[in-house]
């Protein structure tokens, strides 16, 4: 049987042209990364995460709070994020543009080391300039 767990994946870019994973510090991410959960620790953030992938961004304002949070810099939601492998390490220019996908990781085919793939279309688009929020 096929498992697939949803995530919603930030990227952010400085153009439009090229976008970065923003990665979480325990959701699945990039599939090179072994996934980082461990019980019974149940980080907050990551948490949300995941109830977002199960809804829309409308159910969920928070993310909406964050994306804006993260376009304008915030140190204090900056740390929350993979601090050691994010683009945009908290006191860096964040990124210009964000953008959120509707991900699904299958842990279970042998073929890769876990597949993700976009089931729909991107959920959100965001600058930092109002548009999109």
């Amino acid at each position: 049987s096929i498992v697939e767990v949803p995530a919603v994946v930030l990227e952010g870019s400085e153009d439009g042209n090229t976008w970065k994973e923003i990665p979480f510090r325990y959701t699945p991410g990039q599939p090179t990364r072994q996934p980082r959960r461990t019980a019974p620790h149940q980080p907050r953030l990551d948490w949300q995460m995941w109830f977002a992938a199960l809804g829309s961004y409308q159910h969920n304002p928070w993310f909406i709070h964050l994306l804006y949070k993260l376009l304008v810099g915030s140190e204090h939601v900056g740390v929350l994020m993979d601090v050691e492998e994010s683009p945009w390490p908290p006191g860096s220019s964040p990124p210009k543009l964000l953008r959120s996908w509707l991900y699904h990781y299958d842990f279970t085919r042998l073929d890769t080391p876990w597949a993700h793939t976009v089931p729909g279309a991107r959920i959100l688009n965001a600058t930092g300039k109002g548009e999109g929020l």
